[in-house]
């Protein structure tokens, strides 16, 4: 039964990644527009940290965690686009792991962001027009969220075309050193 509903849902996600975006925007390759995602993320956080900076007591808090989020984008950059290929560090495995930290980590922070919104929406439009800040971090909370929804499903497309290209190149890799002295090597051609 386990098992049944395991396959099942697998199908689906695999049907439902059919659908991921090739590019981004349907203009850009993933390389450009992943790097000019982030770094419009990266602004919109940097922007949500100066207006955390007007509300006193949240300040170590927002401070703190919007230099988290600012580091993991970062790094995100720098392990996927700013690495030495033939870095032992940049190699998929790598990879992979700072891709899922940073998809676990925006998952959180959408879901944080969600409930600024839905807080900021009950404080209501005139306290938010009566102190202007209040405005301007609701309308930055409505913007990033998008932003960052997006450049989450770019990077998960992204993260399936390099482990394809990794899968791949260990396959021709393999095949590459199976065939280089012949099928009729003992141990390389065997079938039996």
């Amino acid at each position: 039964l386990l098992d049944s509903l395991l396959q099942e849902m697998r199908e689906k996600f695999e049907r439902l990644e059919e659908h991921l975006p090739k590019n981004v925007c349907h203009c850009c390759s993933f390389t450009v527009g992943i790097q000019i995602m982030l770094f419009i993320a990266i602004l919109m956080r940097l922007g949500g940290i100066v207006c955390g900076v007007f509300y006193g007591p949240y300040l170590y808090l927002v401070v703190s965690l919007g230099g988290l989020y600012l580091s993991a984008d970062f790094l995100i950059l720098y392990s996927l686009f700013w690495k030495n290929p033939k870095s032992e560090d940049c190699n998929y495995s790598t990879q992979r792991v700072w891709i899922l930290v940073w998809q676990s980590m925006n998952v959180i922070g959408i879901l944080g962001l969600f409930v600024a919104a839905c807080w900021y929406m009950h404080l209501g439009m005139w306290a938010m027009t009566h102190d202007p800040i209040h405005l301007i971090t609701f309308l930055l909370v409505l913007a990033i969220i998008p932003v960052l929804v997006y450049t989450g499903i770019i990077i998960y497309s992204f993260s399936k075309e390099l482990g394809d290209g990794y899968e791949n190149g260990i396959i021709d890799d393999k095949h590459y050193h199976d065939h280089k002295n012949g099928w009729t090597e003992v141990g390389n051609g065997d079938l039996y």
